[in-house]
């Protein structure tokens, strides 16, 4: 990669860093930036590019503490849209269709959820392994987008054309349900076969055993968690969370801006132990760490905090 085109890129995501809030990253892109303009004699003789860096890092600095000082951004170009897929996902070229399920889910995670559908939708029909992933992220997508009925129609699609195993298609079914439930709507939907509806089962069923754990995309789907803190430092009671999305082990949990105590209380790399995790089909404890605690810049979520959450133990 030539100079002009390494600083061109170094600025593009430091650019995307700073409309999602990651104030740090982005600082850390610019400073990048000038690095390499003061190590090439030409470049470093243009002041106004320097300048104009250090008033962005400034600023950064300034806003890092309130991000509401920051301009909306609803909705992110198509070419920045790119560059956070591309950012996000960190498969190889071994494994580039891991690298783009991951590119997918970063879309979502950042609000683009119309893009994000677009990307699921393609990988789906390329790669046999992903269809169960994308098929519950697609539903997350049309319910994040209040497109109640294309999930619910989606799901009868899929039901029709026998797209996946009656297994996994059960799974979907109860899947779906929960998730509609998180928005006020109880939708009973149709069975794979019209085999009679599984009951659920507690912490401890085989179920939950036989769940292989070596394959991110087999991990058990989770929809909900129960998180109690209570350290030497702070102590605050039950709250239940909503999972956003998942990819593999590690949760998406959105948190209300309002709920400062929690916000605060979550710090990137500690282990939460005493976790309560709700399936479709099971719910069990468990611990994990917090791997990133972002707030959100744009959309309908903007102000609150995106929390991932490496689960370790069930």
């Amino acid at each position: 990669m030539d100079l002009k085109t390494r600083l061109k890129s170094l600025l593009e995501e430091a650019e995307i860093y700073r409309s999602q809030g990651l104030f740090s990253d982005a600082k850390t892109k610019y400073e990048e930036a000038a690095k390499l303009i003061e190590s090439h004699d030409q470049l470093k003789r243009n002041t106004n590019l320097l300048n104009a860096i250090a008033k962005k890092i400034n600023l950064l600095e300034n806003n890092s503490q309130n991000v509401e000082t920051l301009p909306k951004s609803p909705e992110i170009p198509a070419k920045a849209q790119d560059l956070i897929k591309k950012l996000f996902s960190n498969g190889q070229k071994q494994d580039a269709g891991k690298a783009e399920l991951e590119g997918a889910i970063a879309l979502a995670k950042f609000g683009q959820f119309e893009r994000a559908l677009v990307e699921f939708n393609k990988l789906m029909q390329t790669d046999d392994s992903a269809r169960f992933v994308c098929v519950k992220n697609i539903l997350r997508c049309h319910v994040e987008l209040s497109d109640i009925d294309e999930a619910i129609g989606a799901y009868r699609q899929w039901l029709r054309d026998e797209f996946l195993p009656p297994d996994q298609m059960e799974q979907i079914r109860q899947f779906l349900e929960k998730l509609l439930k998180t928005k006020k709507i109880n939708q009973i939907l149709p069975k794979a076969g019209g085999e009679p509806e599984v009951e659920n089962e507690a912490a401890g069923g085989s179920e939950q055993e036989d769940v292989p754990k070596d394959k991110p995309e087999e991990f058990l789907d989770i929809s909900t968690i129960v998180l109690e803190i209570d350290n030497d430092e702070t102590q605050l009671p039950p709250v239940e969370l909503d999972v956003s999305f998942q990819s593999g082990n590690i949760i998406s949990l959105i948190i209300d801006k309002k709920n400062k105590d929690l916000i605060n209380a979550l710090k990137e790399g500690d282990q939460i132990d005493d976790i309560q995790f709700y399936s479709s089909i099971a719910i069990f404890m468990g611990s994990g760490i917090i791997q990133s605690k972002t707030q959100i810049e744009s959309g309908p979520k903007r102000g609150d905090f995106s929390v991932d959450i490496r689960v370790i133990s069930t």
